[in-house]
């Protein structure tokens, strides 16, 4: 859902989960060292692939307001 331009504030759960498998490692015990690295390497990816890298192009009418970029353009 956080692929769509209204959805984009979703992006921001995904940081939160990423950041989580950053430090489910460090904090939980049992951890091996490759699910250990897996873990991290997915956190890394997943905060990496959850900013946004285009701007908005279409209009959603009432939307508009809880899109990030849009709101920025307005200011």
């Amino acid at each position: 859902m956080a692929l769509s331009e209204v959805g984009r504030p979703l992006r921001f759960a995904n940081v939160l989960l990423g950041g989580w498998l950053l430090l489910a490692p460090l904090v939980l015990t049992g951890y091996p060292g490759l699910g250990a690295a897996a873990g991290i390497l997915a956190g890394i990816l997943l905060i990496a692939l959850a900013l946004p890298r285009a701007p908005i192009k279409s209009h959603y009418g009432a939307w508009d307001q809880f899109i990030m970029s849009n709101a920025a353009k307005r200011s």
